[in-house]
């Protein structure tokens, strides 16, 4: 266990598995006295919601070239068709994201793979 001081409390917290967001970045159990165990992540800062965008943008970016060569193929199922514009949707919002204000960022919802 280790503490975290802050002005007028002392919050201790596990070591144990921990869970991690939609972007891997880790969770931390947080015990406040008085109350039940709670998981909490810091904020994202600028760098990491830049960060972030830029490994989305190159993720969304490998999918669609993949499914647009699948389509152009004459080979695409409706699923990959369905999927394509899903994906090419996903890379346009996200490349759309102002990560100026990263506590007020809504990511969009990923495709599932």
């Amino acid at each position: 266990m280790s503490e975290i001081w802050q002005p007028g409390r002392v919050d201790t917290v596990s070591n144990g598995k921990i869970p991690h967001d939609q972007f891997g970045r880790p969770y931390m159990q947080i015990q406040r006295a008085g109350h039940a165990p709670s998981w909490a992540i810091d904020p994202m800062t600028h760098t990491e919601a830049k960060a972030v965008k830029a490994r989305e943008l190159v993720d969304a970016q490998a999918q669609v070239t993949a499914l647009q060569i699948v389509a152009d193929s004459g080979q695409a199922t409706k699923d990959d068709e369905s999927a394509l514009s899903a994906w090419r949707q996903y890379l346009v919002a996200v490349s759309r994201l102002d990560v100026s204000l990263p506590d007020r960022i809504t990511w969009p919802t990923k495709p599932i793979e």
